[in-house]
Order: C-alpha cells, then structure tokens, then sequence
C-alpha cells in the first residue's frame, strides 16, 4: 500500500507541460525517489486513493460540484496536523507524483502557468495547489465533522476565489458568516463587500462578537 511522502523543492522541474496535459499520466515512483522523503509518521493512502477516485468517478471532468466532495473526501483521508499541513511537500508529493489526474480532471487545460500552480502552489487560493486548496479549505469549515460549510463555501466559485484569498478566512465563525449571507451573491458583489469587511474588521476585533453581529456586519459591508 502507498504511503504518504515528501516531494522536495528540488522537484520543481517535474511540473511540466507534459504532466499538465496528461501526455506524462504519472511519473514512475522510482525514478523520482531522489527528490522524496518518508512523511515524519506512517500515513497509509488506501483509503485517501479510494475515496478521490469515487469522487471523479461521480463527477463529469472541470464539474465545480467536485470541489466540495473533494475537500471533504481529502480533509477525511487525510488526519493532519495543521503543523504537518503547512508541509506544501506533501501536497506536491500527492499532485504531482501519486495522483496528477485527479487535478487534471478537475481543471481543463487552458494555460501553463495556471496549470502549473495547481500543482506546485501552497496554500487555500484558486489557483493553489489542487489537494493543499481541498485540505485547507475543509479544515477552515468543517465543524465536528459536518462539512455543509465546505460544500456551501465551495459550491459558489465567486465566494470560494475571494474568501480563501484573505486572512479573515482564518476565522472560522467569520467565513461561516460570510458563506451564510455571501453564497448566491453574484461575483462583483461578494468582491466588493469582502473588501469592505475587511477594512470593517480592522476596526473590531472578529474574536469578540457572535454569530448575529458577525452576520449583520456582513450585511453591512454588502449594502
């Protein structure tokens, strides 16, 4: 069975044309061993590869849908440590060596730059790393193992490109607040009032107020 591993920085020239088309499907693990090493604890990927590869089976090719099933899929398989997820070794270790198809089968290829980002790129942005975006995105929502917020967050590609670009996302009854009244929004809207709430947070601390103040802040900034 595979386990988890490392893919260090000296990995960088893996991330080409070739593997963001599919023409490379897969490198050979052997052949890539210089540039792994052994996650710091035994992380068995049976049942993360099980469960990925249910969620593409159900879901057509660049399906947004995917996004919220995914994250929940990954953030389950997946026990980390936030410290141990901060490792963007391991999210380039599974994008780029142990399932590349899964990203291509999320996102079409369009541009190499982007594309390449998908694999490569740490962190919760759109354009991050595709199973880094997934992990990070369910861990700042789920709520003692319901993962509505994530799905929710992630059904609106407006909402999820903007709120998981900012620091407020790190605060989990502000994203919940934000995802409860921003979810429908239209894209130019839910820019504008995360802009503004933003600047609103500086001001007070998000810490301090409940659910209701935190919602009617958010409806403020909207308009």
């Amino acid at each position: 069975m595979s386990r988890l591993k490392v893919l260090l920085p000296s990995a960088r020239h893996l991330v080409t044309e070739e593997l963001a088309r599919g023409v490379v499907e897969r490198y050979d693990e052997a052949a890539v061993g210089e540039h792994t090493v052994d996650f710091e604890r035994r992380l068995d990927l049976g049942g993360f590869d099980d469960a990925v590869s249910a969620v593409m089976a159900s879901h057509d090719a660049g399906d947004l849908s995917m996004d919220g099933a995914m994250a929940e899929a990954v953030h389950r398989q997946l026990r980390l440590s936030r410290r141990e997820a901060a490792d963007p070794g391991i999210w380039r270790y599974l994008a780029i060596v142990h399932r590349p198809e899964v990203v291509r089968h999320r996102w079409e290829y369009r541009s190499f730059a982007t594309m390449r980002t998908r694999f490569w790129r740490h962190g919760t942005r759109f354009d991050a790393n595709a199973f880094s975006r997934w992990w990070w995105v369910a861990e700042l929502t789920v709520m003692a193992e319901d993962y509505s917020l994530t799905h929710r967050a992630l059904g609106s590609s407006a909402l999820s490109t903007h709120l998981f670009s900012r620091q407020l996302a790190w605060h989990h009854p502000t994203v919940a607040a934000c995802v409860r009244i921003l979810a429908d929004a239209p894209g130019a809207d839910v820019e504008r009032t995360l802009r503004v709430l933003g600047k609103m947070l500086g001001l007070r601390v998000a810490e301090a107020m409940g659910r209701e103040e935190l919602e009617g802040l958010v409806r403020a900034a909207r308009g």
